[in-house]
């Protein structure tokens, strides 16, 4: 007897897709575990980076830390009757390889505990990841975050600054 076409193709689609199933089981058999060898990678919070991002720093200070101290040699003059009598002195300063200041709320710094002190009362503001704050700094009232020159010395090495600074305007 002759089947017509039209009900072989059902059934040949059907072996075939039984082929593929089977072939696809194959190759997985054959091909080693990716999910279980290796750990799900996942976007981290904003909190989540902020907390990897200090344990980063802390880390480097400790690193720091153990390098040689900076030598500081000052000339001390004093006077009496006689006229000046100079002295040499040598002190060595705790070795600062960075300092964090994220002006959230405050000017205090987060790891060497070398704080700065706000003048003319400045304004914070809502930052723009959302979470903290940020200063605001009005030249018109002369604020300004003060840190002690002697707790980093500036004057006498080469230095890097960095500032994430929105600027409102400009006065010529």
């Amino acid at each position: 007897l002759h089947r017509p076409r039209l009900a072989q193709a059902p059934r040949q689609q059907q072996q075939q897709r039984r082929r593929q199933q089977l072939l696809r089981q194959q190759l997985l058999r054959q091909q080693p575990r990716r999910r279980q060898q290796q750990p799900q990678q996942h976007q981290l919070r904003p909190q989540q980076q902020r907390r990897q991002l200090q344990q980063q720093q802390l880390r480097r200070r400790r690193q720091a830390s153990q390098r040689q101290p900076l030598q500081l040699n000052f000339l001390v003059e004093d006077s009496d009757t006689t006229g000046l009598i100079p002295a040499t002195s040598t002190t060595t300063a705790a070795f600062i390889d960075q300092a964090f200041w994220p002006l959230d709320n405050n000017a205090l710094e987060l790891y060497n505990g070398l704080n700065g002190v706000l003048s003319g009362t400045p304004s914070y503001t809502t930052s723009f990841l959302g979470y903290g704050a940020a200063i605001s700094l009005s030249q018109a009232s002369s604020q300004y975050v003060y840190i002690s020159p002697t707790v980093i010395p500036l004057d006498s090495r080469s230095f890097t600054i960095e500032a994430w600074i929105y600027p409102t305007g400009f006065t010529a």
